[in-house]
């Protein structure tokens, strides 16, 4: 945030080996309350979406996913969900009520909504279909074009 309290894209990027025992959704969502970002994704990449030939490019929706990037002000854009996904004030027409009735689970931070699309993050590894399952359904709840993919 700027003097003028202007949000400037930025971004914190957390890499780690996959760890059952740590409490990701709860350190993403004291994230969100430390730095009340416009929008934030936890995710954990595993096999059936990882692809290693990533060529850190913008161009490619999926790419633009696996670097964790929504495009800043040249190219915005939300390439896909991600498990938890955090959309700040300036996201105020999301269907809250409809996403908790679908299943997905919301929590409030602030000014910040955060949906976990699942109830375990180890779901990405363990039950990857049920995963994109529940991952389409939530998206069926934005406006079109929201994602990207």
């Amino acid at each position: 945030i700027n003097k003028k309290n202007y949000h400037l894209p930025s971004r914190i990027w957390f890499k780690s080996s996959w760890d059952k025992h740590i409490n990701y959704p709860s350190l993403f969502r004291a994230w969100v309350s430390i730095f009340k970002p416009d929008i934030a994704m936890l995710h954990l990449f595993s096999d059936p979406e990882y692809s290693g030939d990533v060529n850190y490019t913008f161009d490619d929706p999926h790419e633009r996913f696996m670097l964790g990037s929504f495009g800043g002000p040249a190219q915005p854009g939300i390439p896909n969900a991600g498990w938890a996904m955090a959309f700040g004030q300036k996201y105020t027409d999301i269907d809250i009520l409809g996403l908790r009735n679908a299943g997905i689970n919301v929590h409030e931070s602030g000014q910040s909504k955060i949906f976990q699309i699942t109830d375990e993050l180890s779901d990405l590894i363990d039950r990857y279909d049920y995963f994109e399952k529940a991952r389409t359904k939530f998206k069926s709840h934005f406006q079109e074009n929201t994602f990207l993919l």
